[in-house]
């Protein structure tokens, strides 16, 4: 290809070939060539003005291809980019010929860009690189717990619970999880179990008190999930601050009660409901060992089925 880009007879189209060619020819083959929109013949206009190539350099942000509208030009400045070189721009102008571009060849250099990977069949000239996924906590490990973690939560009175799936109206299983853990079929089962007994037992301590706040038995219908929801929208003024506490306790700021017995049925539902980790894990022991049973819960950085994080110092 010649060290030098052909600029246009006349006309819009004439000015979209000519950004196209002058974006293909500057990334591949340091073509240099630089061009204004200010530069360039109206529409309308008869043949190619040299005399354009000597008006004043345009504004800074003027200075760039005009190729959105090209057929081919979106992939192409959305990775190339010409630079903005006044005097360079005179220089192409004045080799002009007869202002004919080879389209042709310009169209086989792009589809060889896009056969190499320089250039994306979808891309367009908004197109920005795909953004960094975002950070996402639950996906941090839970378990065993991080005392400089649990230090830095108590500034947001963040707490963070990972459990089997309880909250429904039936349990969930171990399911695809036992892999990632590499339990062994007796270990599957002895945490099935565990599950089963566990979304029972705790379904009814809920309906309990869940019968102490609300003043009167909880439907049968009613899913741990959403006795829980009605908890929350009725939480009394005194337990606003409740995570803060919770938070402090965790990291080992603040002692925990011995005896909840006096705590409003709010506070000792949530406080129920935030160990169901701990209780599993408990439960689970009883069968496989206590080291065992913290290996399986450890194996993911935590149980894999269930994980939430709490902030907010007036939960």
């Amino acid at each position: 290809m010649a060290d030098c880009c052909v600029p246009p007879a006349s006309g819009a189209a004439g000015r979209r070939e000519f950004a196209l060619f002058c974006a293909i020819a500057a990334a591949s083959f340091t073509c240099g060539v630089w061009f204004a929109r200010s530069a360039l013949p109206p529409a309308g206009r008869g043949a190619f003005d040299d005399s354009a190539a000597h008006a004043d350099p345009p504004a800074e942000d003027s200075a760039r291809s005009p190729a959105a509208s090209a057929e081919d030009a979106p992939e192409l400045e959305s990775r190339w980019s010409v630079e903005k070189s006044w005097d360079r721009y005179r220089t192409v102008a004045a080799q002009a010929s007869n202002g004919q571009l080879e389209v042709a060849r310009l169209k086989q250099e792009l589809a060889l860009a896009r056969a190499q990977g320089l250039v994306a069949a979808n891309s367009s000239p908004n197109s920005q690189p795909p953004a960094a996924a975002k950070h996402n906590p639950l996906e941090d490990p839970f378990y065993p717990p991080n005392p400089n973690e649990l230090s830095e939560f108590v500034k947001s009175c963040t707490v963070r619970v990972d459990q089997p799936r309880l909250l429904d109206s039936t349990p969930g299983d171990v399911g695809e999880a036992a892999d990632a853990m590499n339990a062994e079929p007796n270990e599957v089962r002895a945490m099935n179990d565990a599950m089963r007994d566990l979304h029972a037992s705790f379904r009814n301590r809920l309906r309990g008190l869940y019968a102490e706040a609300m003043g009167h038995p909880a439907d049968n219908e009613l899913s741990p999930r959403a006795m829980l929801g009605e908890f929350q929208d009725k939480r009394p003024p005194e337990n606003a601050g409740l995570f803060a506490i919770l938070a402090k306790e965790r990291a080992g700021q603040l002692a925990a009660p011995s005896d909840s017995g006096d705590a409003t049925p709010y506070e000792r539902a949530y406080r129920m409901y935030l160990a169901l980790g701990d209780e599993f894990q408990q439960r689970v022991a009883q069968v496989l060992g206590p080291e065992r049973a913290s290996a399986l819960r450890a194996a993911n950085g935590g149980w894999k089925w269930s994980r939430s994080q709490f902030a907010g110092c007036d939960r």
